[in-house]
């Protein structure tokens, strides 16, 4: 498993991309950055549903969806309850049962992929294929 303690401390910030802030997909990006991978960036706003749904559908062709988690996937969610059909969240699978996520009000957390709450959002996984 990768290293994660000092990604405890990152705050969240609509559109940040570093360790001084981030969102859930710069978050993202600096996760995959400890597994060797370098994801696109999407300059949207995270209160965006609609635009993280499209970039999300438009990255699709250099991802790999698979229904199962695996150390170094991204976790696809839908957090938003009137758009039922759209993802706009993502986290960072860190094995096949634990993947870790910046929330705007909690900041980093480690949760379970059968967590109670999360494994009824969850829409999928992706392998990054570059």
């Amino acid at each position: 498993m990768i290293q994660t303690r000092d990604l405890m401390a990152i705050s969240f910030v609509d559109r940040g991309r570093s360790i001084n802030g981030a969102d859930c997909w710069g978050f993202v990006m600096i996760v995959m950055k400890r597994f060797n991978k370098t994801i696109p960036d999407f300059d949207i706003c995270c209160y965006d549903s609609k635009d993280i749904h499209g970039a999300k559908c438009f990255a699709e062709s250099k991802f790999i969806f698979s229904k199962e988690p695996e150390a170094g996937s991204i976790v696809a969610m839908n957090l938003d309850r009137t758009a039922p059909t759209f993802t706009q969240h993502f986290g960072v699978c860190l094995d096949k049962t634990k993947f870790i996520q910046i929330l705007e009000k909690r900041g980093v957390i480690i949760t379970s992929i059968n967590d109670r709450f999360f494994k009824n959002i969850i829409t999928g996984y992706y392998k990054w294929l570059e």
